[in-house]
């Protein structure tokens, strides 16, 4: 599993500095770099942060410190914790925002593109979704960013975690689309329009 985080020359703010934590050594994350930069969109695009913030928590091996972040239980500023996810999820940007998933989940997910004509687009939402069913620490980051149960919101939910335009990944998720039809995914009727 690559361990690296975000910490490497990482530059913060002066209200967020203490937050950072300076070298993780054996609290290295379980999480890729493609997965906290999901998680960090998914904080900062979505709508997660407040959420994140209110239940800072550090026990057991949570998303902050799988980010980076130091415990500062319910001492934490609140401010500069906004602001530390901000910076994060820019420098993850730049850092890693042409990072795919690691092998042999993208080999696995191109022969299977060969076989069923599946693009770049779906590519991707097949990518993510296998690894939030097979990553706890994914899958429990994602229980802060806000759900609405609707297509538009799945659409919109996709497109920005993944980075990818809201018109293709719209036609990805369709009901005629290659995944659906082939049955690699399935969307609940929750999230259906």
């Amino acid at each position: 599993m690559n361990t690296s985080t975000l910490l490497d020359e990482y530059e913060m703010d002066a209200n967020a500095v203490d937050l950072v934590t300076v070298d993780l050594g054996a609290e290295e994350s379980d999480l890729s770099p493609i997965e906290q930069l999901w998680i960090l969109r998914g904080l900062e695009k979505v709508g997660g942060k407040p959420k994140f913030i209110k239940n800072y928590g550090y026990e057991g091996g949570g998303v902050a410190k799988a980010l980076g972040l130091k415990d500062f239980g319910k001492y934490a500023d609140k401010k500069a914790i906004a602001t530390a996810i901000g910076q994060l999820q820019r420098k993850a940007e730049k850092k890693w925002g042409q990072v795919g998933v690691a092998e042999p989940l993208r080999s696995n997910v191109q022969q299977l593109a060969q076989l069923l004509q599946l693009g770049a687009v779906d590519c991707r939402i097949l990518e993510f979704t296998i690894r939030l069913h097979l990553s706890e620490g994914l899958n429990n980051a994602f229980e802060v960013i806000p759900a609405s149960q609707d297509a538009e919101a799945l659409h919109r939910f996709c497109g920005l975690i993944l980075s990818l335009p809201m018109a293709e990944v719209r036609t990805a998720l369709a009901s005629n689309g290659r995944l659906l039809q082939s049955g690699l995914l399935k969307i609940s009727h929750e999230w259906e329009s």
